[in-house]
């Protein structure tokens, strides 16, 4: 189990208090109900280490008790998963250890990271089998409808030129696949790094879109794409929205990401529709276009930085925790479906500070 740390009488005294409860967190079993073949791929092995050696699977020995308020999880999910966790206070015990808050260490930082992982997993991967088949087949619906407008952008952005066109495809297929293939196989589940590896990983997919967006490419890009295609894709986001209040509804994502708490993303659905059709006529004035990007691209803002804040770590500001995104298929919400917003919202911008062309002479 390691060696007790020095430090006085009362280190000691905490020491030989937390080898007691060590000494009872080893007796503890999974769940009859648990079998490797319905979790492992979440959980990994992390019931039967628990189990067998009453410590983290991560290598750090739990020298100190576990705070108040965690029970041993049993993994029997649903019903019998009997885990008095509560997401927000753990998830915010959890990030102020994080951030040192608490002055007691990585040690007891570890164990709780563990604790609270295993449960918010648990629970999560019990609510995730629970959401209704509308919801699931929604979301699918709107990952294709993001990437038929992509398709169509590729259209308008190499024409008949089958190579590059592969080309685009290929980058898509990867762009997707990467996070895709990491939440399958529970990569973005592991909290103990701050920021976690899907923070990091949605942030550098967000600075490559803002970096093509300014670039000559962003600029040929931009000129080449319809405005009715940048407006029109942007529609995607009012049924998102309801897709996500339906899943605050059930205690899957927290009420504050939803449009009853601070979420009003669907405005911008909502007025992308008759923006849209005024394209389409050709009397769209220019000032509208401003204006409803602007919106546009602060409201998305607004849901990034929630959701960031609903994360467990480093914040866990909300309950329950925004964990469903690190699950497939929904990692493809922050790193596919609210990067395609934000190219879209970049690319106006460009197309929008392009002057005009000057009006023909009269005949």
């Amino acid at each position: 189990m390691g060696t007790f740390p020095p430090g006085g009488i009362d280190s000691s005294l905490r020491a030989v208090e937390a080898q007691e409860r060590l000494d009872h967190l080893s007796q503890w079993t999974p769940s009859t109900s648990w079998t490797p073949s319905s979790s492992s791929r979440t959980l990994g092995t992390f019931p039967t280490e628990w189990a067998q050696r009453g410590k983290p699977p991560f290598g750090t020995a739990c020298l100190f008790a576990p705070p108040g308020g965690f029970e041993p999880p049993t993994f029997g999910l649903g019903s019998r998963c009997s885990i008095q966790l509560s997401y927000g206070s753990g998830g915010r015990k959890l990030a102020r250890d994080f951030r040192g808050g608490k002055g007691q260490g990585p040690v007891l930082t570890g164990c709780r990271a563990f604790l609270f992982i295993a449960a918010a997993i648990a629970k999560m991967r019990a609510m995730s089998q629970e959401i209704p088949a509308t919801l699931t087949y929604s979301f699918y619906g709107l990952v294709a409808w993001g990437l038929s407008a992509l398709f169509v952008a590729f259209r308008a952005l190499v024409g008949e030129d089958l190579k590059r066109g592969i080309y685009l495809r290929l980058g898509v297929i990867a762009w997707m696949g990467v996070p895709a293939v990491l939440s399958i196989n529970g990569a973005f589940l592991d909290l103990t790094v701050v920021p976690p590896l899907l923070m990091r990983t949605v942030l550098l997919m967000g600075l490559l879109i803002v970096v093509f967006s300014f670039s000559p490419w962003g600029r040929r890009a931009a000129q080449k794409i319809p405005d009715t295609l940048l407006v029109g894709s942007q529609i995607f986001r009012l049924p998102l929205e309801l897709v996500l209040y339906g899943l605050g509804a059930r205690a899957i994502l927290p009420q504050e990401m939803t449009f009853q708490g601070y979420n009003f993303d669907i405005v911008t659905g909502v007025l992308a529709l008759p923006l849209w059709l005024l394209l389409h006529t050709r009397r769209a004035p220019r000032w509208a276009l401003w204006v409803w990007n602007v919106t546009g691209i602060a409201l998305l803002l607004i849901i990034v930085g929630l959701a960031v804040a609903a994360f467990p770590v480093p914040f866990g500001l909300f309950e329950p925790p925004n964990l469903l995104v690190a699950f497939y298929p929904w990692v493809w919400l922050p790193a596919f479906l609210v990067q395609i917003a934000l190219l879209s919202h970049l690319l106006m911008f460009r197309k929008l500070m392009i002057p005009p062309p000057p009006p023909g002479p009269n005949i």
